[in-house]
C-alpha cells in the first residue's frame, strides 16, 4: 500500500477552505488552487517556530520540519509537466534589506522550493517592488494572473512578500467537437436560468454516484492520462451548497473510488471562473491565528528575530474550460482505484446546474485546482 503523500495531507486543508469560502461566497463562483496556497503556507511554516509553526502544521497535517519540506519539494522538483501537459510552478520571496533573511532559510527555500530571494527597499521603492512582483506572477502564469498585488497592498511598512504561482494547460483525452456545441439552458437555481454554450460528446468515461453526498461524479482525463478533471454534479438543482458543506476527505475519496467506466453522453458548459481572494480571515477561522498577531508571531527560523506578523494573504485563481481542454492559473502571496467497464446503453451526464470541479494529478492524488460553478458565463 502506497504511503500517504502531499495530496493526502493537503486534501483536508483544501476542504476546510472550501467550507469557509462557500459560506462567504454562497452566490458566487469559487475557484482556488490548494497546491499554490499550500506551497505558500509551507514556505512560511519552514520559517516558523513555536505555536505559529504548530498552527500551520495542524492545518497542513505535516510536522514543521523534514516532512513539510519533503512533500512539497518532491512535487515541485519532480516536474509536474509532461509531453502532453504544461504545468509550471514558481516561488519567490521579497525581503526588505533592513530585515535580512537567515542564510539557512534562504538555502532551504532554494533547495526545496526553487525559490529566489530578492533583497529590496520597500521604504523607498514599494510601488516599484509591487509592479515587479506583479510582472513576475504574470510571466509565470502566461499572463493569466495580472495585478495580484493591488495598489494598496504594498507600502513602505512592508517587510516581506512570499509568492507562489502555478500555471496549467492541457487538452482533453477525448476532445469535444466545436460543431457539436450548441446553446443550452443552465439552471442557476430553481427560479433562474442562463443560456450557455453547451459542449457535447459521447465517449467512455469513469462515472458513478455518491449516496453519501447526493451527487453524481464523472472523471474526464487529459491527454496522457496523468491529469484529470472530476465533476461532482448534485442530484438536485439547489444541491451545491449542501454538497460543499458535506464534503470530507473520506466522502470525496469514496466518490472517486466508486467510479466505473461507462459509455456516456456528456453535456458540459464551457466556463471560465476567476476569483481574487483575501485569505487572512478564512485562515484565522480554521485555526491559523498567531501568524497574523504582532505579539505572538514567531518566524525566527526565517528572520534574525521573531519576525513581523503577516498582514495579508492574497490568492488569485482562474480556470477556463472549452472544447480543447483547460487553461488554469493561480498565484498566492503572504504579506488508485480499481475500475472496470460496464457494458450497455450510453448513460446521460448533463451538467445543467451548479457543480463542483477538481483538477488533479493522478499519480500523487494532488488537487491543483478546485472550485464551484454557479454561473458558467
Amino acid at each position: 500500500m502506497r504511503a500517504p503523500g502531499l495530496g493526502f495531507y493537503l486534501l483536508n486543508a483544501s476542504l476546510e477552505l472550501c467550507i469557509h469560502l462557500a459560506y462567504d461566497n454562497s452566490r458566487e463562483n469559487i475557484v482556488y488552487s490548494p497546491f499554490s496556497i499550500g506551497t505558500t503556507l509551507s514556505m512560511v511554516l519552514a520559517g516558523a517556530r513555536g505555536n505559529t509553526a504548530l498552527e500551520l502544521s495542524n492545518l497542513l497535517h505535516v510536522d514543521a520540519g523534514y516532512m513539510n519540506t519533503r512533500y512539497f519539494s518532491e512535487a515541485i522538483n519532480n516536474s509536474l509537466s509532461s509531453r502532453d501537459v504544461i504545468c509550471h510552478t514558481a516561488n519567490r520571496l521579497y525581503s526588505d534589506r533592513t530585515f535580512p533573511v537567515r542564510s539557512e532559510y534562504a538555502r532551504l527555500l532554494y533547495d526545496k522550493y526553487k525559490a529566489r530571494i530578492l533583497s529590496v527597499d520597500f521604504q523607498s521603492n514599494s510601488e516599484a517592488v509591487r509592479h515587479e512582483a506583479n510582472e513576475w506572477v504574470s510571466r509565470k502564469t502566461q499572463n493569466k494572473i495580472r495585478n495580484l498585488l493591488g495598489p494598496d497592498s504594498v507600502s513602505s511598512e512592508t517587510l516581506f512578500i512570499l509568492l507562489s504561482a502555478i500555471y496549467f494547460e492541457a487538452s482533453w483525452q477525448s476532445s469535444f467537437s466545436p460543431e457539436q456545441t450548441n446553446t443550452g439552458i443552465f439552471y442557476m437555481d430553481s427560479y433562474n436560468i442562463v443560456y450557455v454554450d453547451m459542449m457535447n460528446q459521447e465517449s467512455d468515461f469513469m462515472i458513478g454516484h455518491s449516496d453519501e453526498l447526493n451527487c453524481r461524479a464523472l472523471e474526464m482525463p487529459y491527454r496522457g492520462g496523468e491529469y484529470s478533471m472530476v465533476i461532482l454534479l448534485p442530484d438536485s438543482v439547489d444541491g451545491l451548497s449542501s454538497l460543499e458543506e458535506r464534503l470530507t476527505e473520506y466522502s470525496l475519496a469514496n466518490a472517486f473510488i466508486g467510479l466505473k467506466m461507462r459509455r456516456v453522453r456528456l453535456s458540459l458548459p464551457k466556463f471560465k471562473v476567476e476569483q481574487k481572494l483575501t485569505l487572512k480571515d478564512t485562515l484565522r477561522a480554521i485555526g491559523v491565528n498567531d501568524l497574523f498577531d504582532d505579539e505572538k508571531v514567531d518566524l525566527s527560523r526565517m528572520f534574525e528575530n521573531r519576525g513581523p506578523a503577516v498582514t495579508a494573504v492574497y490568492h488569485h485563481a482562474l480556470v477556463e474550460v472549452n472544447e480543447n481542454g483547460t487553461k488554469a492559473a493561480a498565484a498566492t502571496t503572504a504579506l488508485g482505484s480499481n475500475s472496470f467497464y460496464v457494458p450497455g446503453e450510453a448513460t446521460s451526464f448533463i451538467v445543467d446546474h451548479p457543480f463542483m470541479f477538481f483538477i488533479k494529478r493522478n499519480e500523487y492524488d494532488l488537487i491543483l485546482f478546485m472550485g464551484s460553478v454557479r454561473r458558467p458565463v
